[in-house]
């Protein structure tokens, strides 16, 4: 009767463990994209970059060159203003290579000559530190399999929802009737 007590109290205890696991993965990966967000909305350029992908910023030829590049983007965005942005949904967390993966939507609503733009985007998320921080990769309709490509050690199981944005209604709005759409299954 000990032995049974004492199995049951294990497998109760590694299955709560489990849970606060992926409690703990989910809250740092909302935090790391409230962080990404909000430097994002400061135009705080180098601790936006913080938070990407290293191979994106090695792609991009380093630091000093991803910031160049987010800035020339942001040019085009100047008479837009945003009106909230921040985390959305963790869809997907895989562990894989001995590395935590994520899907995560991002929320963003902004107003472009007066009209209102709401959009739900999909961000693959990686850790290096077993959970405590992440770095991002926003992803942009059409290039998910571009993306598993120029990132290799992204699991093959990640599934990346299109992204939506919506005219003339707010993310609330948006959020009363969205749901994640994919790509078709690739044989």
């Amino acid at each position: 009767m000990k032995t049974y007590f004492l199995f049951l109290f294990f497998f109760v205890s590694a299955g709560s463990y489990a849970q606060n696991d992926t409690t703990f993965l989910k809250k740092n990966i909302k935090a790391g994209m409230d962080s990404l967000s909000e430097s994002f909305e400061k135009k705080d350029w180098p601790t936006f970059t913080h938070f990407m992908h290293p191979a994106l910023i090695k792609m991009l030829g380093g630091e000093k060159n991803f910031i160049s590049f987010i800035e020339q983007q942001m040019n085009a965005l100047n008479d837009a203003k945003i009106n909230s942005m921040g985390a959305g949904n963790v869809l997907q967390l895989i562990n894989y290579k001995n590395q935590w993966q994520c899907v995560v939507e991002s929320y963003l609503q902004m107003t472009i000559d007066s009209i209102t733009v709401s959009t739900v985007s999909s961000n693959v998320g990686v850790t290096y530190d077993k959970g405590k921080t992440w770095k991002f990769i926003r992803v942009t309709d059409g290039n998910e399999t571009q993306v598993k490509k120029l990132f290799p050690d992204i699991s093959p199981s990640i599934q990346i929802p299109y992204n939506k944005t919506s005219y003339g209604v707010t993310i609330e709005e948006l959020l009363k009737t969205y749901q994640p759409k994919y790509p078709p299954a690739k044989d």
